[in-house]
């Protein structure tokens, strides 16, 4: 999935930053920077009925959380 974060609070964001978001525990991967935006790619499984999946902590698949476009990401530190 490939979206634009708009309404950037951060300065600093470089393209090839990395950012989780915590309400539905996915990374964006940033590939474009504007002034006041940048555009990311969040990376999110596919079934066969084209619908996006996810894993809960047992690695059992469930269904994603919605994406909104009021979600906060966050800055991550050490977690790699």
């Amino acid at each position: 999935m490939k979206g634009k974060l708009m309404n950037i609070n951060g300065k600093g964001i470089k393209k090839g930053m990395v950012f989780k978001v915590p309400a539905t525990n996915d990374f964006i991967l940033i590939t474009q920077v504007e002034q006041n935006s940048a555009v990311g790619i969040l990376d999110r499984g596919i079934d066969e009925n084209k619908n996006d999946y996810c894993h809960d902590d047992n690695f059992n698949q469930i269904v994603c959380p919605k994406i909104k476009s009021s979600l906060e990401i966050k800055t991550i530190v050490g977690e790699f």
